[in-house]
Formats: structure tokens, C-alpha cells, sequence
């Protein structure tokens, strides 16, 4: 058997993994700069056909987009990277969300 502290350990490992796994949708802000956007499209300005367009690219690995007046694919995900502004014409996600 286990004990007490061994399923408490265990619990824990589970709970950080499943955490650190949590998409982040509908962020509004402006990407930090870090890791800049790696390829844009100006005439896709909808959320549907942004995570389209990051999921066909094979230029890199796309983890994010953002949607505003232009499409941004990043290989970076969310956490991290975007500085949230609530008044931002741009919307950032990972490409794990569903729009």
C-alpha cells in the first residue's frame, strides 16, 4: 500500500502537470516582445481562420496566434509572452483553444 504522503506526492505531480497544461484563450493584450511574432497574414482577421492558418504553417512550430487587424503566429505559447491590456485590438491564443 501507500501511504499517506507518498498519494499526496503523487496528487501533486498530477496537479502541476495538469496546470501547466491549461490553455489560455481570449487573452486581449500585446505580445512583450520577447519572442516576436515568426509570420503574419494581414488579410486573415478572424480567430477561426487564424488557428487554421497556425495549424497548416510548416515554416515553425506554431504554439500561439493572436487575431486583431492582422493574423500573428508565434512559437511560444501564451503564458508569459503577452502583456494582457484589456483594450487591445489584438487577442491572443494557444493553439490548443478552441475559437
Amino acid at each position: 500500500m501507500f501511504s499517506t504522503s507518498s498519494v499526496l506526492l503523487i496528487l501533486a505531480a498530477v496537479s502541476s502537470t495538469a496546470a501547466q497544461q491549461v490553455a489560455n484563450c481570449s487573452v486581449k493584450g500585446y505580445d512583450t516582445g520577447k519572442q516576436p511574432a515568426f509570420l503574419t497574414n494581414p488579410n486573415i482577421t478572424t480567430a477561426t481562420a487564424c488557428k487554421s492558418f497556425c495549424a497548416d504553417t510548416t515554416y515553425d512550430k506554431c504554439l500561439s496566434f493572436a487575431v486583431g487587424p492582422i493574423c500573428l503566429l508565434y512559437n511560444v505559447t501564451v503564458t508569459g509572452y503577452v502583456n494582457v491590456v484589456p483594450v487591445s485590438p489584438y487577442t491572443f491564443y494557444d493553439a490548443a483553444c478552441k475559437v
